[in-house]
């Protein structure tokens, strides 16, 4: 290449010569074809093509583009009038020395660095490429011998890059101690921290916390779920509460309860919740999908509190067996929602719940009987000693704590409290209110979502857990062996509901026992039990020790008979019988007693 083209090919004019990127090739400029196109020569194979100029892209160069903002203001006044002077003498094919000379002089600089400048200048025609450059090592830049760089790498992909932790002063030492047995200069602490860090990356940590972690901590999430009508996604999830519940007595520490809650995407309301100390089955979460769709029973109570309600049109949950059970699977397309899976592995599909929880969870922090989040912040403190609350009141206190502080709260994202998003997402354009869409049968709705068992319909009525239950309509039901499916909800079992043979429902009500309100000992305190156990335990201990003695008293007269030989035809007199226990004893017989017919 001649000098004319050297210098051209820097030149950000599209102009003959002139290097270029398109689609990912290097090309020159070839010739002007029309005010919006050009002829390029691709310079890897000597193709020639007609692209328009929008598709041309800069050639990169070695530096990046430096921040015009970090430049302190009296270098950037150095190098403004500068750059105004070495630009005309960029964009020459040759300078001559007269110009150079004047040009140095003018910038008090040797003919040497304006030569350099204007070569600097000619790859990168910006002002800010006439700046000093700063000084010292560059970033990454590493100046150890080749072998002394090669026993760090081998130490750092053995011990680093595994699962195991090795510490960092552990991967220093193995280095420094197998540079010594090889007779070469060991390194520094310091040079084997810059290495271990250049390790800090995705892959490094792929290898050092598996795939799961490293995502979570590195990889790259652009962009943000949009969803912008209320109730068209829902996401549910479940947490187990940091804290502790009393039993109603409060004299029994319950343990800490299981919260199934759902959240609205678009509006970010808490549309339903359902709190319990069972474990997290698909009970919970029908329930939990009942009481986000239906009318809120205290927003009965006291109107305004909580308006949320509505049937959803997809609900997102994770792949846990109880979140996508059979139940509410059929429950959902019964009613026309679609139930979605997150992405196995990708935990960020549940992002707005999980952090919904995570706000929750803050407020609960401050109740006594706290968990805090981890046994880390819990240190010291006496968790269930310090429990005050039952279950009810944990429920209405998160109630209050949902419609009274989260709601009203200003979201981060949507700029308004959850409430107001709620509600101007129901009004229409001249600002009149309408309502979310209710599902035509709420009875029979809840009636899906709710745990259901079998029990015998007798003339006494259904038992059902130490309750029974009772009403009119059953009486033309009843029958030894029918039995009928009963649907009930955990948190009220005064009233049931009975699905009959004709596909009706029948509500039952609590006619006697527990439910009814009937005082039963059913349960024994902490004292009485153990006495219990201890009766118990006796008892199978004397049978079991009556139950030796026996066995043991037939082998040892089992023993006996083998020991004593018995002559032939020898027995019991026909005058003596022998008794079990009592071998040398007699019973005379009463001759005159017997009888004895002959049988011919």
């Amino acid at each position: 290449m001649n000098t004319r083209s050297s210098n051209l090919q820097h030149r950000s004019e599209l102009t003959l010569g002139t290097r270029w990127v398109f689609d990912g090739q290097l090309v020159q400029i070839d010739g002007i074809t029309s005010g919006s196109t050009v002829s390029v020569r691709t310079e890897a194979t000597g193709a020639i093509n007609v692209v328009p100029v929008a598709a041309l892209q800069p050639v990169p160069t070695s530096e990046g583009t430096r921040d015009i903002q970090s430049i302190a203001s009296d270098e950037w006044a150095r190098i403004a009038p500068l750059a105004q002077d070495i630009r005309p003498l960029a964009e020459q094919v040759t300078n001559p020395g007269e110009q150079l000379r004047q040009l140095a002089a003018k910038h008090y600089l040797s003919v040497r660095h304006i030569q350099r400048l204007i070569t600097r200048f000619r790859a990168s025609p910006r002002t800010s490429t006439l700046a000093k450059r700063k000084r010292g090592r560059r970033k990454a830049s590493h100046f150890l011998k080749p072998p002394v760089e090669q026993v760090i790498q081998h130490v750092i992909q053995k011990y680093y890059l595994v699962r195991e932790r090795t510490s960092e002063s552990e991967i220093t030492a193995r280095a420094r101690s197998i540079c010594r047995r090889l007779g070469l200069r060991p390194p520094s602490a310091g040079s084997v921290r810059r290495r271990i860090a250049d390790h800090q990356t995705y892959q490094g940590d792929l290898c050092r916390l598996g795939n799961k972690q490293a995502k979570q901590a590195r990889q790259p999430r652009p962009g943000q779920l949009c969803v912008v009508h209320p109730l068209d996604l829902v996401q549910i999830d479940h947490t187990l509460v940091d804290v502790f519940v009393l039993s109603n007595d409060r004299t029994i520490v319950l343990g800490r309860p299981w919260l199934t809650v759902a959240v609205d995407i678009a509006t970010r309301t808490v549309l339903g919740f359902y709190l319990s100390m069972d474990a997290p089955s698909s009970v919970a979460v029908g329930l939990c999908i009942a009481h986000a769709v239906l009318p809120k029973p205290e927003d009965a109570r006291e109107p305004g509190l909580w308006p949320m309600f509505g049937k959803m049109k997809v609900i997102l949950v994770d792949n846990g067996k109880d979140l996508v059970s059979e139940a509410i699977r059929r429950g959902c397309e019964e009613h026309g929602i679609a139930l979605q899976t997150r992405p196995v592995g990708e935990p960020q599909y549940g992002g707005h719940v999980e952090r919904l929880i995570g706000t929750l969870m803050q407020m609960v922090h401050g109740l006594q009987g706290t968990t805090f989040s981890s046994v880390k912040d819990r240190k010291d403190y006496p968790s269930e000693r310090k429990a005050t609350m039952t279950l009810w009141e944990l429920h209405e206190w998160l109630l209050q704590k949902i419609a009274r502080a989260y709601h009203v709260r200003t979201h981060r994202v949507l700029g308004v409290p959850p409430l107001v998003a709620w509600e101007r997402a129901w009004r229409t354009d001249d600002g009149a209110a309408v309502l979310p869409p209710l599902v035509a049968h709420p009875d029979e709705f809840r009636l899906t979502f709710l745990p259901f068992v079998k029990r015998r319909l007798q003339r006494t009525g259904i038992q059902f857990r130490r309750s029974r239950y009772w009403a009119e309509p059953l009486a033309c039901w009843v029958h030894p062996e029918r039995v009928l499916q009963i649907h009930y909800d955990p948190r009220n079992l005064s009233r049931i509901w009975v699905r009959t043979p004709d596909d009706h429902t029948i509500q039952l009500e609590a006619v006697a026992g527990r439910a009814a309100g009937q005082p039963q000992n059913v349960r024994m305190d902490t004292v009485e039990s153990a006495r219990i156990d201890v009766l118990r335990d006796a008892g199978f201990e004397a049978t079991e020790r009556l139950e030796r003695m026996a066995a043991s008293a037939k082998r040892a007269q089992q023993r006996r008979q083998a020991k004593s030989p018995r002559q032939p035809g020898a027995g019991p007199t026909s005058n003596q019988v022998t008794g079990f226990g009592n071998e040398g004893n007699t019973v005379p017989l009463d001759r005159s007693s017997v009888h004895v017919k002959r049988i011919d």
